[in-house]
């Protein structure tokens, strides 16, 4: 499904203009540094504006600070849960809409703007997850408020981004690259940003089919979920010509495989499809020292193992922990946020992991294909990204 042929191309053009095998990985993530920022990064930079203005506000500020004294990390511990636990987050936010009518009208605006904006965010793939609250939003802003002097931060930010893209410049100058070769570093710093644009798109997409997806069923006596067990040839001939197989739809939502291969795709169920599931099981991986991937951004760590997969993981995370996970989205951002480092099975360097580490600037090894099989929770590992390598210590 993944493969490295462009990277690795670009790495053998490195190797010819004689950079040596210590600095390629160094050198690529420099030089497909995007010359834009990405969405992660806007939304990032729009609510820390908002945390400006009520850092400037002495009764604001008091209001938020008197807010998060309830939720200070180190005090978690007398509710009896953790940190981005459910338990917690639910409280937060429910707390942080107390105090909605005491926000100043100009930020409860930008805020709500801000909401309005970006809400459906949460929404991945599925109903499931739901979409985001402006108690969501007041309640991430509250935490920024408190973090620091949001005025510095937003300016070193602006900074780090700068002297991002000089060094860029400078290292395509010093090592001469023109014509094809300038086209296609160019062009993979621009994969980075409109792969976060198209999975932000395809999010506000499914959200914005949910209520199409709802109606099919209600007509068709189906349940939101079995629609979507549905071919799309299937709910045209379920709606235009009556025709529809309840029971094997109900079977799919149970079990199923789906085969396609041009213009023929075609749904297994039951003992056929345990049979073709089996047979493309992954099987466990052999004990190891050490696993291999690619170096998504540059740099060293040392911590304890976490595996995320799902937001309801995060809670296990703590500050200078080793995020382990299959692949990452947007839902899994703030628990990244607390990681030295990222160690992901699938993806690229345009990847979502590998972009969110840059802007954080922390290791990160990606496409491994196997860490979260290999390792558990509480392994010690260290991550070598410059090589893309990650040893287990214990």
């Amino acid at each position: 499904m993944f493969h490295n042929n462009l990277t690795n191309r670009l790495k053998e053009h490195l190797r010819d203009a004689g950079i040596s095998e210590e600095k390629i990985n160094e050198h690529l993530v420099i030089l497909t540094q995007p010359i834009q920022k990405s969405l992660i990064q806007v939304e990032q930079e729009e609510l820390l504006k908002i945390g400006q203005k009520v850092q400037q506000d002495k009764n604001q500020l008091k209001l938020f600070l008197e807010l998060f004294k309830k939720f200070k990390e180190g005090e978690v511990t007398k509710y009896g849960f953790k940190t981005h636990s459910k338990k917690y987050e639910e409280l937060f936010e429910q707390e942080a809409g107390k105090i909605k009518e005491r926000i100043g009208p100009e930020i409860y605006k930008l805020l709500e703007k801000h909401y309005l904006k970006y809400f459906y965010m949460r929404y991945l793939f599925t109903e499931k997850q739901g979409i985001y609250s402006f108690d969501h939003y007041l309640k991430e802003l509250v935490r920024l408020v408190v973090s620091g002097d949001l005025e510095k931060k937003y300016q070193e930010m602006q900074q780090e981004f700068k002297v991002g893209v000089r060094k860029r410049n400078a290292l395509i100058k010093k090592l001469k690259i023109k014509g094809g070769w300038r086209k296609i570093f160019d062009a993979f710093g621009n994969f980075m940003i409109t792969k976060i644009y198209r999975r932000y798109a395809q999010i506000f997409a499914i959200y914005q089919m949910e209520a199409i997806l709802r109606e099919i069923g209600r007509r068709l006596g189906l349940s939101l979920m079995q629609v979507k067990f549905m071919l799309p040839q299937e709910v045209g001939a379920a709606l235009l010509k009556s025709r529809l197989d309840k029971k094997e739809i109900k079977k799919r939502t149970k079990l199923c495989v789906y085969y396609a291969e041009k213009e023929r795709d075609v749904v297994f169920t039951g003992e056929k499809a345990k049979r073709l599931a089996e047979s493309v099981r992954e099987k466990g991986a052999e004990e190891v020292s050490e696993i291999k991937g690619q170096c998504g951004c540059v740099g060293k760590a040392k911590g304890a193992v976490r595996i995320v997969i799902n937001p309801e993981d995060m809670e296990k995370m703590r500050k200078g922990d080793i995020l382990v996970s299959i692949a990452t989205n947007p839902d899994l951002v703030s628990a990244m946020k607390k990681a030295a480092a990222i160690v992901t099975e699938q993806g690229g360097v345009t990847s979502h992991a590998a972009i969110v580490a840059r802007e954080l600037r922390i290791p990160c090894v990606i496409g491994t294909k196997i860490a979260t099989k290999v390792l558990k929770d509480g392994d010690i590992v260290e991550v070598d990204a410059n090589h893309g390598v990650v040893k287990i210590i214990k």
